[in-house]
């Protein structure tokens, strides 16, 4: 049986597997614990150079194994490379693990301590993703961290691609992995990281995956070489949203000049243009449908084309915004629908196809009430 989008209500959420996980962790301790390390954290004060504030900073993290270095990308990743930044800033890294490593693959980091408690004081809220700029996980590049199936959802971790690596950059849980800057010195000491001893521990992954170095590596210090220029990053963020609203403006005048109607937005928060008014039945609530349709993000990219095989649809068993939009609708009539996220998929989305709290436009032509 071929399972289309609109009939996924019923459909049990898939599990998936990724190279990149935040799994189930054991918070740090409680206050009044100490949280002890194998090595002990350097007390060097952290300070800025002075050089100029810019668009590509650039900090130094001195670890256990040795010093590396990163220049990021606030004109291709501004949210991301602020986000970065103010956990360097605020010291958030020193005292951290490089907790994950994948042998020959990529390096992860930011988000434990040596013992493997997740380190929570400081930890931020989750960011927009930025995966679609035009940066590619190859190798010597940095991406931040999410949960699979949840595409806004990174924090504090990161992860350094030791080769390439483009199953990274195609959205198989419907986004990729946002790249946001590169190693430029300390080549070294990365590739004496990958080479490490590796082991399981209790605490990470439920104790069944061997990627914990048996030595903790250990961030002792962040430096910042180059600060961020903060006020051009927020105007190329701000650039970056306008955009996004744009994409949004340029479709629905689209849609209007096809159709030769005006888009109307209901209570519900629908926008809805018709492209051909029908003069046949109309369907109720409990009718069953035939239709063609197509469904597609707001920028163009398609997920699902049934244009040219019709296909039947219970109303009940329909998202809600698609309910409410064909049931405005009679027989021969064909109409655009632009559906925000909480009448679509919301937080769970489909994973594979479509990322949580997406837009989704459907055209639907509908042939017959049923």
């Amino acid at each position: 049986m071929r399972w289309n989008t609109l009939g996924q209500l019923g459909i049990e959420a898939l599990l998936l597997s990724a190279v990149l996980t935040l799994p189930s962790c054991t918070s740090a301790p409680k206050s009044g614990q100490t949280e002890t390390t194998a090595t002990t954290v350097s007390t060097a004060k952290r300070h800025e150079e002075t050089a100029p504030a810019s668009l590509a900073p650039v900090v130094e993290f001195d670890t256990s194994m040795g010093s590396f270095e990163l220049t990021l990308d606030a004109d291709a990743a501004p949210v991301t490379t602020m986000n970065f930044m103010d956990y360097v800033t605020s010291g958030y890294y020193t005292g951290t693990v490089f907790h994950r490593i994948v042998a020959g693959t990529m390096i992860q980091g930011g988000g434990y301590y040596a013992s493997m408690h997740r380190k929570d004081k400081g930890l931020r809220d989750p960011i927009i993703s930025e995966w679609t700029n035009a940066m590619k996980n190859t190798r010597w590049s940095v991406g931040m961290v999410r949960r699979p199936g949840v595409v806004d959802s990174a924090q504090s971790e990161f992860y350094i691609n030791m080769v390439d690596d483009p199953a990274l950059d195609t959205p198989a849980d419907g986004a990729g992995y946002c790249i946001f800057g590169r190693v430029t010195s300390g080549f070294d000491t990365l590739d004496a990281m990958q080479k490490v001893p590796l082991g399981t521990h209790p605490r990470y992954a439920g104790g069944k995956s061997a990627v914990v170095p048996k030595t903790p590596i250990l961030v002792k210090n962040v430096r910042v070489k180059v600060p961020l220029d903060r006020a051009a990053a927020r105007v190329r963020a701000q650039e970056q949203a306008e955009a996004r609203k744009n994409v949004m403006a340029h479709l629905i005048a689209s849609l209007e000049a096809r159709g030769g109607h005006k888009a109307v937005k209901t209570d519900s928060g629908l926008t809805i243009v018709d492209l051909v008014l029908g003069n046949g039945g109309v369907p109720a609530k409990t009718s069953s449908v035939e239709v063609y349709y197509r469904g597609y993000f707001p920028d163009g990219t398609e997920f699902e084309n049934y244009m040219r095989d019709p296909v039947t649809l219970k109303m009940e068993s329909l998202t809600p915004g698609l309910r409410e939009g064909i049931l405005g609708m009679a027989e021969g009539g064909s109409r655009a629908i632009i559906i925000p996220p909480d009448l679509a998929f919301g937080s769970g989305g489909i994973p594979g196809k479509i990322p949580p709290y997406s837009t989704l436009v459907f055209e639907v032509q509908l042939l017959e009430v049923k």
